[in-house]
């Protein structure tokens, strides 16, 4: 195998060829080997032929955006739950009926990714434009990261989206919430549980007699319902890995569950005619009548109780990291983004600070007195 002496390129970085292979015409195939030191240059080029020589390799040059995206899918598949497959798959699919899917990877510039983009901005579908420039920027990533291009073509590329602002529950639908007592058992248990653990609707829906240790008051989130052809189906892992959590029973649930829970032969809390677990039309039924039934808003979700919950930890004093635990964000960056959010509120509020000038204030004009009384 023959190799070309290190080069410098403009960008920085140093270049080595090596032949890996030949045409039916006779000429060689030659792979190009980046690094920016000559040691890490030579390091890449033995790693490379080590597996070059156990016949680990592929023409990584010639593979389409396409063909790479479907390869990348299938191997974080075991990594994800099945819901978060699902909607990858969803978004994967809008790449895949694309012109661009049947480009080589490398080829493809921002200029592409601005044009495919501009079919869902046009037509009014920003978010969907958002959650494909990120799925593109992820992809893109794992292929640097494979050394097949060495720049994402997304870095450069912003798509304005407005996510409609995550809302809380009001003072009177807590209220009419904590005074649903002419509700049947399992419906005030359903808002309960949504109101006092923060956790998502497939998790609540997942949860059994089991998940509760009423000794110990906590609860366990290991598991979460998703959809099969329309199913209700149980997935043994939470959306991700920190969404498999222990977290506090609070006492106002504890009181309503463990009532609840004396009352079905069942181990699911929240069931279809089956015993099996609700599927999420089912849910979304449910929430529905209830929200008639005792008059919460129209725009209240399961995802506008989780909101509540970080909201009033927020209230509460609860450190970040602790919260971070409670609701299972794999990013603490998530929870940390939720929470400055929340402290603009406060921004303009100064009644801590004054309350702690005040005591600060009273602590030296006493020392003073105590020092020099007659100056005072």
């Amino acid at each position: 195998m023959a190799n070309s002496k290190y080069r410098k390129r403009a960008d920085g970085r140093y270049c080595t060829t090596v032949v890996i292979g030949y045409t039916k015409e006779g000429n060689p195939k030659r792979k190009n080997i980046y690094a920016k030191t000559i040691k890490e240059l030579e390091k890449k080029k033995r790693e490379f032929m080590n597996l070059y020589e156990k016949g680990v390799t592929v023409d990584a040059q010639n593979i389409t955006l396409g063909e790479f995206a479907v390869n990348w899918l299938k191997n974080k598949k075991e990594e994800l739950a099945d819901s978060t497959f699902i909607n990858y798959n969803i978004i994967l699919n809008h790449i895949n009926r694309s012109d661009m899917a049947k480009m080589r990877i490398v080829s493809i510039k921002p200029f592409t990714i601005n044009r495919f983009l501009d079919d869902f901005r046009i037509n009014g579908r920003s978010s969907t434009a958002y959650r494909l420039r990120e799925m593109l920027k992820t992809i893109f990533n794992a292929a640097i990261a494979q050394e097949i291009i060495y720049k994402n073509p997304c870095d450069s590329i912003k798509v304005r989206y407005e996510a409609k602002e995550k809302r809380t529950l009001t003072e009177i639908e807590k209220r009419k919430i904590e005074k649903s007592n002419n509700l049947c058992l399992k419906d005030i248990a359903l808002l309960y549980a949504l109101r006092y653990t923060g956790a998502r609707r497939g998790e609540i829906l997942a949860l059994t007699k089991d998940d509760i240790d009423y000794v110990n008051k906590t609860v366990t989130i290991c598991k979460q319902v998703s959809e099969n052809n329309g199913h209700p189906k149980i997935d043994e892992r939470t959306k991700t890995k920190a969404g498999t959590r222990t977290i506090p029973l609070f006492d106002p649930l504890a009181f309503v569950l463990k009532q609840y829970s004396d009352s079905i032969d069942v181990p699911y809390f929240f069931y279809n005619k089956n015993n099996k677990p609700m599927s999420n039309q089912s849910f979304t039924n449910c929430i529905n009548r209830l929200k008639r039934e005792i008059g919460l808003g129209d725009d209240v979700t399961a995802h506008t109780f989780r909101h509540n919950f970080i909201s009033e930890c927020y209230e509460a004093g609860i450190d970040i990291a602790r919260l971070q635990k409670w609701v299972g964000h794999d990013d603490i960056t998530t929870t940390l983004g939720i929470y400055t959010h929340l402290s603009k509120k406060k921004i303009l509020d100064g009644d801590d600070m004054n309350n702690f000038y005040v005591v600060k204030m009273s602590s030296i004009t006493n020392f003073h007195e105590q020092q020099n009384p007659k100056a005072l």
